[in-house]
């Protein structure tokens, strides 16, 4: 398996005190990379629609979703920083 500790360490001490914009910005860049994917409602493929309501990431080996896009990077923020910290298991 691929070892993300090192790129999600980097991210949160990058845009961890950024602003929500610039933090959802740098989200969707990272996923655009191929570090991640970002699945808005509207994207959702056939096969999930419309179970698919939510904003969902997946980016360095953490997931969140939301009901808004800026939920769903807020989401991901908190349980990136839990895990980089050891508060939680990835």
């Amino acid at each position: 398996m691929f070892d993300t500790t090192n790129l999600l360490s980097d991210f949160l001490k990058t845009y961890g005190a950024a602003s929500l914009t610039d933090q959802c910005a740098a989200i969707r860049r990272a996923c655009d990379l191929g570090g991640g994917s970002w699945m808005t409602p509207q994207d959702a493929p056939p096969s999930r629609s419309p179970a698919t309501y939510q904003h969902e990431i997946a980016l360095y080996g953490v997931s969140a979703y939301g009901d808004t896009a800026r939920a769903a990077v807020s989401h991901w923020f908190k349980a990136a920083t839990a895990i980089a910290d050891g508060q939680v298991a990835a």
